[in-house]
């Protein structure tokens, strides 16, 4: 970890000089939103950090992301846009990865390093209930609000569900399963598609 990957990255258990392997980092920027570790990741893949965010975009059209846009690689700046819609696409696209799916729907994670014991544990509050998720992942910013998007099974059905600017980190969640019922209760009586 170098002083400019910590520097703006927010809360990180990560420290100056700690080598961690890039699978670790990799469970950290997926399962808790730890942007350092994301920043290390964008670093080790031996891009720049305009040409991994330019491979971003070009994966946005391949997935026909028509709403998204992206001007850096952690998420924190307002300007990085994107719709319900994409981020739908999205989800579905990176749960196919069995590696990300493993990774997103894992409670907690512990890993060690020369100088100390890491345990992280998932954002994502839908996977410590009755929900079998396929995939998931929060965000934050003050411009964008509390955002959530999951990827459920419920009653044989799979349903991703996306819920932009939230007033809180409950409400993110409280949301997402009120349309998980209303998509499921909309199924079984047979009043929607």
């Amino acid at each position: 970890m170098t002083p400019a990957e910590i520097t703006g990255g927010g809360h990180t258990q990560l420290r100056k000089g700690e080598q961690v392997a890039l699978g670790d980092l990799l469970h950290m920027s997926l399962m808790c939103s730890d942007n350092v570790a994301t920043r290390v990741l964008a670093r080790e893949s031996g891009l720049s950090g305009e040409e991994f965010v330019a491979r971003m975009n070009r994966k946005a059209v391949e997935l026909g992301l028509t709403g998204s846009r992206f001007v850096e690689f952690t998420g924190l700046d307002e300007r990085n846009v994107s719709s319900a819609s994409d981020i739908a696409r999205l989800l579905h696209a990176a749960a196919h990865e069995p590696l990300i799916q493993e990774i997103t729907t894992t409670k907690s994670y512990e890993f060690s390093t020369e100088r100390r014991a890491h345990a992280i544990h998932n954002t994502n509050r839908l996977l410590y209930g009755r929900y079998d998720v396929l995939g998931g992942k929060t965000g934050f910013i003050l411009e964008a609000g509390y955002c959530f998007a999951t990827w459920i099974r419920s009653q044989g059905r799979d349903l991703i569900a996306v819920v932009l600017g939230a007033p809180t980190n409950a409400t993110r969640f409280a949301d997402a399963v009120r349309l998980i019922q209303k998509s499921t209760t909309t199924a079984v009586d047979g009043s929607g598609t």
